[in-house]
């Protein structure tokens, strides 16, 4: 059996694990683990196709500096995460 810390979870958060619990839709650790590492890797791709538009933007040169592509990235950053959550 798989053992793991149980993370600070949003009141959210914990309603979702309860209400896939009910479901039927959490059934197993290691299924649970692979939905985990699934969605980091999403995140992760959806990150690096930021970071590429951000590097294509930088290559095309403008009128941004560098505290503005990290303000509009961090902005983009947040709204994947808002999406994540409300997915």
């Amino acid at each position: 059996m798989l053992h793991l810390e149980v993370p600070d979870l949003s009141i959210r958060s914990l309603r979702r694990i309860l209400e896939r619990l009910e479901v039927g839709a959490l059934r197993s650790e290691n299924e649970d683990v692979r939905e985990g590492a699934s969605l980091v890797d999403e995140r992760e791709a959806r990150t690096m196709a930021l970071r590429e538009a951000l590097d294509a933007a930088i290559a095309r040169g403008g009128e941004n500096s560098a505290d503005d592509l990290a303000r509009l990235l961090d902005d983009r950053m947040r709204e994947a995460a808002k999406a994540a959550q409300a997915d």
